[in-house]
């Protein structure tokens, strides 16, 4: 039997139709679907695709500083930074700049992991922490109401890093209240936290994390690109390290699709590949992220009290003031970490606040020194009191 010429036209056209249909509809819902699957590919390309960070590498305790061994530090005037992009080809450059031009952020120069100069796209003026209260006009400075005890304790907790972490939101340019809560969900400002998961240290970092941390900060053309934050040695426990790689990591995520969405950026903080898809937390995320949502209040409370105090020191508690003074101690370059952790506990023993055994461990296993029978002798006039 015979087809007739018009049937296999017939058949061709139908044949054509149905393959040109299929087609739209694959690159159309490709198209519409990319979003969702872009940080995930991305975050796979940095972490698996790229030469492995091992974290066991990097646990040695007691902590040394590597401030004065990075070569980039020792010329700063002499870096270039690149001119610096947004990630996922959103292109935004800018023209390279001298480190220490006036356009570079206010940078204190503690840090030896993370200085705002050496950062391609640190922010142009400094990150401080700042209460949001305050930025509306609802709160004023004079209207700051004494932090309960466990705020003290929070905030003893937090002195001797604030400086280090305003410093770090400013070279990744991030939000300093946002990334203070992402810290204390992380491991509540303890350098020697110790995840679930074997994640470690103040930010809880991982070698996936590392990995991709790596990755980003070599790539030109990245605003993450900082050459010193693994230019030399370091320890996960190092607060001076992690305050910098946390803050990366932060900014990585928030700069992702939908990043601008806290909960987004957090979930994608603390898994890059499956934290979040479409802009939606994924199901297994929801709990952290929660739980992160619920430090809002405690964050507003310590921004508040700093805040207040930079503006009149004189208008918080006395004990507030005390702690406080440790942090403008470090900011002034006076006291280097170990330092303040040193009288932040002399604080808190005098100040009867119920977290001497943390400072204990961090004197021992962080810095491999002793605080019993030390004196308290800060701030001066402080009666002299021996740690137990």
């Amino acid at each position: 039997m015979r087809v007739k010429p018009k049937a296999h036209a017939r058949t061709a056209t139908v044949a054509a139709s149905l393959a040109l249909g299929s087609a739209g509809l694959y690159f159309g819902v490709a198209y519409l679907t990319q979003p969702l699957y872009d940080t995930n590919d991305l975050a796979w390309r940095y972490t698996y695709a790229a030469p492995r960070l091992d974290q066991a590498d990097h646990v040695a305790l007691p902590v040394r500083s590597a401030r004065g061994e990075d070569p980039l530090l020792a010329h700063v005037g002499a870096v270039t930074r690149p001119a610096a992009a947004a990630p996922l080809g959103r292109q935004t450059p800018q023209p390279a700049q001298p480190a220490g031009s006036s356009s570079d952020s206010g940078s204190r120069g503690l840090s030896p992991f993370c200085r705002p100069e050496l950062v391609a796209g640190a922010a142009t003026s400094e990150r401080v922490l700042v209460s949001k209260g305050e930025t509306t006009g609802a709160t004023h400075p004079t209207q700051h109401s004494p932090l309960s005890p466990w705020g003290l304790l929070v905030l003893a907790r937090l002195v001797p890093l604030l400086s280090h972490l305003e410093e770090a939101a400013t070279a990744y340019d991030i939000d300093a209240g946002f990334l203070l809560q992402v810290l204390l969900n992380e491991s509540y400002l303890d350098p020697l936290a110790v995840g679930p998961t074997g994640d470690l240290g103040l930010a809880q970092l991982t070698s996936d994390a590392l990995t991709l941390l790596r990755s980003v900060s070599a790539e030109e053309g990245s605003a993450l690109w900082n050459e010193q934050l693994f230019a030399g040695d370091f320890s996960v426990y190092d607060p001076e390290f992690s305050l910098c790689a946390g803050a990366a990591k932060l900014a990585w995520a928030s700069s992702q699709p939908f990043g601008d969405d806290e909960e987004v950026a957090y979930a994608l903080y603390i898994n890059p590949l499956h934290g979040a898809t479409g802009g939606r937390v994924a199901d297994t995320h929801l709990e952290p992220v929660a739980a992160m949502v619920e430090l809002q209040p405690l964050v507003e409370l310590l921004a508040s009290t700093v805040v207040a105090y930079r503006a009149d020191p004189a208008t918080v508690s006395a004990d507030e003031r005390a702690l406080l003074d440790i942090a403008t101690t470090v900011a002034a370059g006076e006291l280097d970490v170990q330092a303040a952790y040193t009288a932040a506990a002399q604080l808190v023993a005098a100040l009867a606040i119920d977290d001497r055994e943390f400072y204990r461990v961090i004197a021992q296993r962080l810095y491999d020194t002793e605080l019993a029978g030390v004196a308290v002798t800060w701030p001066p006039g402080t009666t002299s009191q021996a740690l137990p």
